[in-house]
């Protein structure tokens, strides 16, 4: 090879370092260094390997001229590979071929290679790279060429740091604008103006503008009126570096007010000072908050009522069993007093304010869900509309009661006696929101397919599963209720009346409760409420349980005939257990008594040939009503048996297993009762067992 004067020498060397400085890119760098090594050296191939800063390792990553089989055994050497010593030796290495390794024997031999540079690029003390020559027509480089090879190993090292550097910032930011567009959190940069010179997608997007409409505007104009003042106090109370984080909503193109949490920070944003507002959407978090709290509220109001109900059902229970011993005793004094006796009055008003106090008991235990029921198919708009004419004076004569039934609605499994006083107490209610002003009722019945987001409005803390309802509506054009009243309306004893008891409403929600329904409310101040409450509609063929026995009025003038034989009276309240014997003896019987189930067996297997019948409470310690029974048809398989229980027949019957039941009683019952079930038992003339 010819040498080159040192003025082409020169002349080579300053257009390469003219093409370094002007170069962007690694292939463009490394195919201008290698052009300039052919030229200087009589260099006709070679390569680029970087070091790999992590692992140590050497990559080849450019290439001109080099025998494939070359490339494909020298692709990349691990750190501690005798090529990668070479190199990250830091000393220049001329040689031949055939000196290096036999691998490269036979590529000189194959592809006529006869000499090798191996130059390492270093960069600020540190090797970074290695450039890897070889020659076809020397067999060694003369001392100028390998000044020229060094001048531009040392002029590729600064350009190779810097590319390199100049790459990782380029991947750096397309990585951060890429997480930048990705977040769905809204990101606005603001100028020191106030106005938007950057943002993420998600801003238009959320917001609903185009982006050259978002880019420009001031933060004000996306924030409502009222909360504009307090976003520029806290934008010029802030420290850099020191962010702020605040509530305020921000407003879609369309007016909507989205509630958002921003975090405000300072900064610079191409080298300028800027503001940083970082917006996170609210509104699940809100409505995840709201919902946790409703939930809460419900556990919450749900076992304060589970406790009022246990209290109210066992104040109820006991209640009961004394106005039993109440009214039946005075309505044995009523049948001792002679027929011209001014105590009679008295009496029979006693017997009425009696009555009306078991009517009280019987809306504490519907509140707690244990009321009696009578369950039979009801046709809900047949039974509002019989009940039209009471309804109509029930309420007052400046409202105007509106129906609306649906006719053949579908049945449902219900008390009807229940569903008259939810009726009355909505009505009743209705009309005391309206008050002496002119308004309108309105009662609508009808069915629908009621799903579970409808469902979980019922104030019920137990709801039913999605299906199809029957309805009852209830709305007036009252004072209607704030919040605090419509979640307090079906607390016992809550009233807004003036003389009200507050069991109305309360004894609704245990009817509703108790026939597994649900009840909803929408009410608003000065404008009305509204009251729907669902019942499960009744299964084609679904059997009715049979209703409760008749309850006999007294006949005070019917003759006090006389009876012979002996009943036995079983009941573990001393005072109901005195009172039935009592009474039988009235009526012309004798009576034996027992104190539960264990006493009753033992008097009746002494003297089961004379007792005619016996009266067995359901409910006793120890040996309860049904044990009993058992044990009692086990002396005598056809002794008669008349159970006695607070609740109806159709509510204990189905819940127990017994057979041949000869009769039912229920507490508390007057004389009159006892005598007609006894009659009906014994066949009315009563006659002895033998």
């Amino acid at each position: 090879m010819d040498q080159l004067s040192p003025e082409s020498l020169l002349q080579i060397e300053r257009d390469l370092a003219l093409a370094l400085s002007a170069a962007s890119d690694l292939p463009t760098t490394l195919r201008c260094v290698l052009h300039a090594a052919r030229q200087v050296a009589g260099i006709d191939c070679g390569g680029v390997y970087l070091v790999d800063e992590r692992t140590g390792d050497l990559d080849l990553v450019y290439t001109e001229e080099l025998p494939p089989e070359f490339v494909a055994s020298a692709a990349h050497f691990a750190a501690d590979a005798p090529q990668t010593h070479l190199v990250m030796a830091g000393r220049a290495l001329y040689a031949h071929l055939a000196a290096l390794s036999p691998l490269m024997d036979d590529v000189r031999r194959k592809e006529g290679l006869r000499a090798i540079v191996i130059l390492p690029i270093a960069y600020e003390g540190r090797v970074i790279a290695g450039l890897n020559l070889g020659s076809h027509r020397v067999d060694e480089i003369p001392a100028a060429g390998r000044a020229a090879l060094e001048f531009i190993a040392a002029q590729l090292g600064a350009v190779v740091s810097r590319i390199s550097a100049e790459t990782a910032l380029r991947e750096s930011q397309q990585n951060l604008q890429t997480l930048f567009d990705s977040v769905d959190e809204l990101i606005l940069v603001l100028d020191e103006t106030g106005r938007v010179c950057h943002f993420n997608p998600t801003v238009p997007r959320r917001l609903g503008y185009s982006p050259d409409e978002i880019r420009g505007v001031r933060v004000d104009d996306i924030h409502p009126q009222q909360s504009r003042q307090e976003l520029a106090a806290a934008i010029a109370g802030l420290a850099a570096g020191q962010p702020l984080l605040i509530t305020t909503p921000l407003k879609a193109k369309d007016g909507t007010l989205i509630p958002m949490e921003c975090r405000l920070s300072r900064g610079n944003w191409d080298g300028r000072p800027a503001f940083f507002i970082v917006a996170y959407d609210a509104s699940e978090r809100k409505r995840a908050e709201e919902e946790r709290l409703e939930m809460e509220r419900r556990l919450w109001h749900a076992q304060k009522l589970e406790s009022l109900g246990v209290l109210a059902g066992g104040i109820a229970h006991d209640f009961n069993t004394l106005l039993g011993a109440i009214l039946g005793n005075l309505d044995l004094a009523l049948f001792d007093t002679p027929a011209h006796s001014p105590a009679r009055e008295s009496l029979r008003e006693a017997i009425g304010a009696t009555v009306r106090a078991a009517e009280l008991t019987r809306e504490l235990l519907a509140y707690s869900g244990r009321g009696n029921y009578v369950i039979e198919a009801v046709d809900l708009s047949d039974l509002v509309h019989e009940m039209a004419r009471l309804l109509k004076v029930g309420i007052s004569k400046s409202v105007t009661l509106r129906l609306s039934l649906e006719r053949a609605l579908p049945h449902i499994q219900a008390d009807p006696t229940q569903l008259r006083q939810v009726v009355m107490n909505l009505i009743t209610n209705a009309s005391d929101a309206i008050g002496d002003r002119a308004g309108v009722i309105s009662v609508t019945t009808g069915w629908r397919d009621v799903d579970e987001t409808w469902l979980l409005q019922s104030r019920l803390e137990s709801r039913p599963p999605a299906g199809r309802f029957v309805f009852l509506e209830v709305a007036d054009t009252g004072c209607g209720m704030d919040l605090e009243t419509v979640q307090r309306l079906f607390d016992p004893f809550f009233t807004t009346k003036r003389n009200g008891r507050g069991l109305g409403m309360s004894s609704v929600l245990g009817i509703i409760r108790g026939h597994q329904g649900a009840i909803l409310v929408d009410s608003e101040m000065e404008v009305g409420t509204k009251i729907t409450v669902l019942f499960p509609m009744a299964e084609a063929g679904q059997a009715e349980v049979p209703g409760s026995l008749s309850r006999h009025v007294r006949r005070e003038d019917e003759d006090s005939k006389r009876r012979e034989g002996v009943i036995l009276v079983v009941d573990d309240d001393e005072a109901m257990r005195r009172l039935g014997a009592c009474m039988l003896e009235r009526l012309g019987f004798r009576a034996l008594t027992a104190a539960d189930g264990e006493e009753a067996v033992a008097v009746f297997r002494q003297r089961a040939e004379e007792i005619l019948c016996v009266l067995l409470d359901l409910t006793m310690p120890q040996l309860g009503g049904t044990e009993a029974l058992d044990q009692l048809r086990g002396i005598r398989p056809d002794v008669k048996v008349v159970l006695m229980s607070g609740h109806t027949r159709a509510d204990v019957l189905p819940r127990i297993a017994v057979k041949d039941l000869a009769g039912y009683i229920q507490k508390p019952y007057q004389m009159a009762e006892l005598r007609a079930e006894v009659e009906r038992v014994l066949g009315v003339q009563s006659q002895s067992h033998s």
